[in-house]
């Protein structure tokens, strides 16, 4: 009993021993060695243990102090890398902490800003502030989606405004990081980068000189400002057929030299921009200088010859579209290019000068309306086809109307078809007038079998434009439309002028057989104004040729006019066709023709074209009178 309590004292008084010396790595000193001065084998094992666990602590804090300086080390590299990335990246790094409202631009976004006197912390306004009007809204909407998290990535263009007064296109970046931290809930910092992309959205890559991005905006300003400024567009006329006869090298050399001779010789007080497609804008102050002075100006610069890279000699010239602010008085730069393509548009085809003033605005805008009116006409019944009687000369019988498109608008008046059948040509109409025309025309042609004297002879002439046969189908949509009113194709006729045989004559060839095949005449009209070569002819499948009024106003006192027309006459007579001459006026015309020989005649004489109202009456008149005769 007395060994044990002796062994259990030995053993307190050696784990205090050993406690005793542990006490020393509270202040993380373990370097030490336990070490009890006993003989008993438990001591002596507890040391050695404790020791085997120093040992190990202290190896693993060595690890860690390894691993945390490679890990600083590491930290520090990258550091040095990312900071060396922004810096050659020329971006601008900020932080935004929304909670506190606080940002954190790094010193690049300052430099960008000219701002030599800053604080490194900012607040929100302080950004929002110099942000260009038109671009605010934009950019805080952007900002809201990433937020609220609808974006995950924030990626936005705007402007903003330096020291100097000048601003700057920027490229912000960001991405929004949501941490669940404190009573309040949700964190959000929002971090990314600032790049200013001035250079790459206003100016062109190749030649250095403003783009048509920054000519809007700077000419946006100049319509606020209220200040009076020209604009010229203009191009190298037949410059894209010069491009592909030279190789890259010779044609970019012609480019830095064509672009070097305008600075040096006007735009020293002027803006040059360069424009899709090698078109140039230039724009200033016009002040006492007239805007034809100075593109005759421009248009002396190009005089002179220009000298290749081989030794030969280009001579240039330009087509140039000019505006002048103050004359149009537009709003925005969207109406300030249009008058001014506009213009260029109209010079090009005429490779000179275009100055587009009001009147010539004027005039585009009668023509955009007369074009939506045109084509809502043919559907509402302002367009309406009109008949002028064809009369025999041999017995004075009607023989038929030709049917005439006439356009009456409530607000534009009578249009003239001298105005509007052109413009029907141009913008693509044609088709759609021309049904119109027919469909009305056969509308017409059942009435009058039914409702009038007239023989059962008589035909309705329609004229078919050369754009009505694009794309195949035109015989078939005209007999479709025969079916539908239940008419004989021998009531048709189909007036065609030359021109409708050169553009894709085996087209035109092929749709005019199957009509004819079908039982519809067809007259060659306006002859006599066109090509007119009797080579071919011959070899048109024509029915019926109609001499042009220009060769019969006044053919009884010309001469050389009833040379033609009776030529014309005997031609027709040898290739067994039929004649109308058009445009008879007046009796002494008629008496002249008469003598030439028989044939069909139209004109004022006997009527100008009719509205479907008058004609019963005019017919029945037509009918009573020659019967009297």
């Amino acid at each position: 009993m007395a060994e044990n309590s002796s062994n259990e004292q030995e053993m307190r008084r050696i784990i205090a021993s050993i406690g005793d010396q542990i006490c020393d790595t509270l202040d993380n000193n373990f370097d030490i060695h336990v070490s009890v001065d006993t003989d008993e084998i438990q001591g002596q094992k507890l040391s050695v243990l404790v020791n085997f666990l120093l040992e190990n602590v202290r190896r693993s804090i060595s690890d860690m102090h390894t691993l945390t300086a490679q890990l600083e080390d590491k930290v520090k590299e990258r550091t040095e890398i990312l900071n060396l990335v922004i810096e050659g990246s020329n971006d601008a790094v900020w932080i935004w902490r929304l909670d506190k409202d606080s940002i954190e631009f790094s010193s690049h976004w300052f430099a960008l800003l000219g701002d030599i006197n800053h604080d490194q912390c900012v607040r929100a306004q302080h950004w929002f502030a110099r942000v260009h009007p038109k671009d605010i809204v934009r950019l805080r909407q952007a900002i809201e989606r990433v937020v609220e998290g609808e974006d995950q990535y924030l990626r936005v263009e705007y402007r903003i405004k330096t020291s100097s007064g000048n601003y700057l296109w920027i490229l912000c970046r960001g991405v929004c990081q949501h941490d669940e931290q404190g009573e309040q809930g949700e964190t959000h910092v929002l971090a990314g980068t600032q790049t200013d992309i001035s250079s790459i959205r206003s100016f062109d890559a190749w030649s250095g000189l403003p783009n048509e991005s920054y000519l809007r905006e700077y000419l946006q300003d100049e319509l606020e400002s209220k200040r009076p400024f020209y604009l010229l567009f203009f191009s190298v006329n037949q410059f894209d057929a010069l491009a592909e006869s030279l190789d890259n090298e010779t044609i970019n050399a012609l480019r830095r030299n064509i672009i070097q001779r305008i600075m040096g010789g006007l735009a020293q007080h002027a803006t040059l921009a360069r424009l899709p497609n090698d078109m140039f804008a230039l724009t200033g102050m016009l002040g006492e200088l007239k805007l034809t002075n100075l593109c005759d100006a421009l248009n002396d610069l190009f005089k002179a010859s220009f000298t290749l890279e081989s030794g030969s000699t280009l001579y240039l010239s330009l087509a140039i579209g000019a505006i002048d602010s103050k004359e149009l008085n537009p709003l925005h730069t969207d109406e300030l290019f249009n008058y001014a393509w506009t213009a260029l548009r109209e010079a090009r085809k005429s490779q000179s000068i275009c100055i587009y003033d009001r009147t010539k605005k004027d005039k585009n805008t009668r023509l955009a309306l007369l074009v939506q009116e045109l084509r809502l006409g043919t559907s509402n019944g302002l367009v309406t086809a009109h008949l002028q009687p064809i009369i025999d000369s041999s017995n004075s019988q009607i023989t038929g109307f030709e049917a005439l498109a006439r356009f009456h608008h409530p607000t534009l008046g009578h249009v003239s078809p001298a105005e509007f059948i052109p413009l029907a040509e141009e913008r693509g109409l044609m088709s759609l007038l021309g049904d119109c025309v027919l469909q009305q025309a056969l509308v017409m042609c059942k009435a009058l079998l039914s409702e009038t004297g007239l023989s059962s002879s008589f035909y309705i002439a329609v004229n078919i434009s050369a754009k009505q046969f694009e794309g195949a189908g035109l015989a078939q949509r005209i007999l479709a439309m025969l079916a539908a009113h239940e008419l004989s194709p021998c009531y048709l006729r189909l007036e065609v002028t030359e021109s409708a045989f050169m553009k894709d004559m085996d087209l035109v060839l092929a749709e005019l057989g199957k009509l004819r095949e079908a039982g519809i005449k067809i007259a060659l009209d306006d002859f006599g104004t066109g090509y007119s070569s009797l080579s071919y002819l011959r070899h048109l499948p024509i029915d019926i040729l109609k001499i042009d009024r220009s060769f019969i106003t006044e053919l009884d006192q010309q001469s050389s006019k009833e040379a033609i027309v009776n030529t014309v006459y005997g031609l027709a007579q040898l290739l067994a066709l039929d004649v109308v001459a058009e445009g008879v006026e007046t009796q002494q015309e008629l008496s002249t023709l008469n003598k030439i020989g028989a044939m069909k005649v139209q004109g004022y004489l006997f009527s100008k074209p009719l509205a479907w109202v008058d004609i019963p009456t005019f017919v029945e008149n037509y009918v009573q009178l020659n019967h009297r005769g």
